[in-house]
């Protein structure tokens, strides 16, 4: 599931209404007076939404892991500006009702100075989606 993003790869906008604001592939240096002093080559996600409820999510999920018989290790380079939660979580890829899929296990990503890299640990699972979720972009 390893996606720098520079080609197509298994990831996907969460479609509403589990979530609110979509991540969208940018590239090049940002033009937001918020992302001074980030310095990022190639391509990357930006969730941004000026005016968002604390509540809207911004969700991107991988394919469809069949079977991790060992604790699922994420890893990204991230940037948060202040307010923003950052958390990767794992959600059913098939789940008994399509009412209601609760996110899993989820693990917070730490807000550092600058762009930041960091590994979270989930644990071994069958059938289940890895999501990046983005919320209080207020």
């Amino acid at each position: 599931l390893q996606c720098n993003l520079d080609k197509p790869c298994c990831w996907v906008n969460v479609p509403s209404p589990e979530d609110q604001i979509d991540w969208q592939v940018a590239s090049g240096v940002p033009e937001s007076q918020a992302f001074q002093g980030v310095n990022i080559q190639g391509n990357y996600l930006v969730a941004y939404a000026a005016g968002a409820a604390p509540s809207d999510e911004a969700q991107f999920a991988s394919c469809s892991i069949a079977c991790a018989s060992s604790p699922i290790r994420v890893r990204a380079r991230h940037w948060q500006s202040r307010d923003v939660l950052l958390q990767v979580c794992q959600r059913e890829s098939f789940p008994n009702s399509v009412n209601f899929n609760p996110l899993l296990n989820c693990q917070e990503f730490p807000v550092v100075q600058g762009l930041g890299y960091t590994e979270v640990v989930l644990p071994k699972a069958s059938l289940i989606d890895i999501v990046f979720v983005a919320s209080n972009l207020v």
